[in-house]
């Protein structure tokens, strides 16, 4: 093990603060890729040239590292691959640290099973622990199915876990059933879940997404405007999941946008701590009320404050409605004229997030929340 002291207090204070605190730190290593999918909404392509440098990449585990709570380092992009000797002295240096690592890549570089073999043993000889794969109709275009049982049957023979994420339209041939039929895969093994897991994901209209007509787009139910569902209250995942692009900005999750998502930026890892951007990313109002009350919230409380502003009625999921509010002017305009409202019902909510985490009954301990000036 590499002798590296986590900073216990900071990480221990955010909690007493009623702060987010997270438990993975994703790296987006490189916006290059082999392959131009018109889902990809970051927009990751042959002609992207942005990337971290290895210094980068081993600086920003040795960050992670100095944060208690984070046990899981992810490579994506683009496509890491493309950084492989990166990637084995990076997994290296993250297993010295006893943290977890995962690849998400799209495997068309899984040429034979032989190759898929020799490149993931050396991965896992260096810390590995595991590699998701990304594969739909979409991917298909570019990656073959048989390429991907190369890359499924070496990881399985090498022991690694294995996860696909498939993203998923009206007119989806790929999906995660057709998937597990075509590589073997049994409904047993995904039910354990031990070995091999499949997640699916709606197609979200943003950066090259925007191209796929609007009849194939898979709006989720619960989302349409004036009902509740699953989707109401506050992302599972800003400023739990945060990710670093090129350049050091370390934004609150992986973000559907990529680089055109700036809202999400806490700070930048070249210049600071990550204790420190993390530090004054949980002092953001957006990504506080994101976190806290979700998207939802935030176009119903848009609304109340001026119908006319352009929303839908529906999206498809929270990350297609965070990335439409953030980037239409009128919803931003009336999130400014009304910020110190917004922030002091945000400090309400986090005092009593605060007290449900230390007490069952946070009202007998804390008192009656104050109410807002009219």
């Amino acid at each position: 093990m590499l002798e590296i002291e986590p900073n216990t207090d900071i990480a221990n204070w955010l909690v007493t603060k009623g702060f987010d605190v997270p438990d993975a730190l994703g790296l987006i290593v490189t916006y290059t890729c082999p392959l131009s999918c018109q889902s990809c909404g970051v927009n990751s392509g042959p002609k992207r040239t942005e990337r971290m440098t290895r210094e980068e990449i081993l600086h920003y585990i040795d960050q992670a590292a100095t944060f208690p709570t984070i046990k899981i380092i992810a490579f994506t992009g683009g496509e890491p691959f493309l950084l492989y000797d990166d990637l084995l002295v990076a997994i290296e240096r993250a297993r010295g640290y006893g943290l977890m690592t995962r690849i998400i890549t799209a495997a068309k570089w899984a040429t034979s099973y032989e190759v898929a073999y020799e490149m993931l043993d050396k991965l896992v000889k260096v810390g590995l622990d595991e590699i998701n794969y990304s594969y739909d109709d979409y991917h298909a275009r570019f990656v073959t199915i048989d390429q991907i049982k190369f890359a499924y049957e070496a990881a399985k023979a090498l022991g690694l876990r294995i996860g696909f994420a498939v993203t998923v339209d009206l007119a989806s041939q790929v999906t995660p059933k057709t998937l597990a039929v075509a590589l073997g895969i049994t409904q047993e093994q995904l039910n354990q879940g031990n070995q091999v897991y499949m997640v699916n994901h709606p197609l979200v209209p943003v950066g090259r997404g925007r191209s796929v007509p609007e009849r194939r787009l898979m709006y989720a139910e619960d989302m349409i405007a004036g009902e509740s569902g699953k989707y109401r209250g506050g992302c599972p995942i800003a400023r739990l999941e945060p990710s670093v692009r090129p350049g050091g900005g370390l934004q609150a999750c992986c973000s559907v946008g990529g680089s055109k998502d700036d809202y999400l930026v806490m700070g930048n890892l070249l210049e600071n701590s990550l204790e420190k951007v993390l530090t004054d990313g949980n002092d953001d109002l957006m990504l506080t009320w994101i976190s806290r009350e979700g998207p939802y919230a935030i176009a119903d409380y848009v609304r109340s404050k001026d119908p006319t502003v352009p929303l839908r009625d529906r999206y498809v999921n929270l990350c297609h409605l965070c990335h439409e509010i953030n980037h239409n002017s009128q919803a931003l305009a009336v999130i400014r004229e009304n910020a110190q409202e917004i922030a002091a019902r945000l400090s309400i909510r986090r005092t009593l997030q605060v007290a449900d985490k230390r007490n069952p009954h946070p009202l007998k301990v804390m008192g009656p929340a104050p109410q807002l000036d009219n």
